[in-house]
């Protein structure tokens, strides 16, 4: 993997060796919902991926003013938290406006939470119906699993969220500080995983996605 065109936030040390997956670009993302319900109406004059919440727009992260509509570059990584020790970097603005998590080795995914093991995929024995794949960096081969919804660890052993306790939307207790919440529909087991703008994080209580 190539390395990407990055300065790094002010606060990140990158003296150890790194591997980046990107935080998606700063788009709009599906409004959050209660029971399968927009919470806000069409159209918003929120801009660049941000939600209104009681008639003022949240911005995502790299966006500021009354309807998101100023670009702040030097913020782009404000309230991004990537995880086991990865840095948040932000690649040049001339080439493509985001930011990314820079993962330590055997680390993976938007916000390095999947941790991998040496070797192949053969030898990860994933379970509960987990994919595996392969990342090859340099000399060095690592398998991850990819979890179904729901479940975690190294090898999605664990599962720890289910729609048995009926329909809503629930904090994603492993992912609530990257943004992310779960719907359960009515009449249905489906587990659905929503995202807020990025840099935002979701809030039971308000129903909503704020900057707290």
């Amino acid at each position: 993997m190539s390395d990407p065109q990055l300065t790094a936030d002010p606060d990140c040390n990158l003296a150890v060796t790194l591997t980046s997956t990107p935080v998606s670009t700063l788009a709009p993302q599906t409004s959050p919902v209660t029971n399968g319900t927009a919470l806000t109406t069409t159209p918003s004059p929120c801009q660049n991926g941000g939600v209104s919440v009681n008639g003022a727009c949240k911005c995502p992260s790299g966006y500021n003013g009354t309807n998101c509509q100023l670009k702040q570059d030097a913020d782009l990584c404000r309230n991004i938290r990537c995880r086991n020790y990865g840095v948040c970097a932000i690649r040049k603005p001339n080439v493509l406006y985001e930011a990314v998590c820079l993962c330590r080795a055997n680390f993976s995914g938007e916000y390095c939470e999947q941790q991998g093991t040496p070797g192949y995929c053969s030898t990860s024995s994933c379970m509960n119906g987990a994919a595996c794949r392969e990342e090859v960096i340099g000399a060095t081969r690592t398998a991850y699993c990819d979890c179904p919804l729901g479940y975690r660890g190294v090898k999605c052993e664990n599962r720890y969220f289910t729609c048995n306790r009926g329909a809503g939307t629930f904090l994603d207790d492993e992912m609530h500080e990257q943004g992310k919440y779960f719907v359960c529909q009515n009449g249905t087991l489906r587990l659905e995983q929503r995202s807020c703008p990025k840099g935002l994080r979701f809030n039971l209580g308000t129903q909503a996605c704020t900057d707290g």
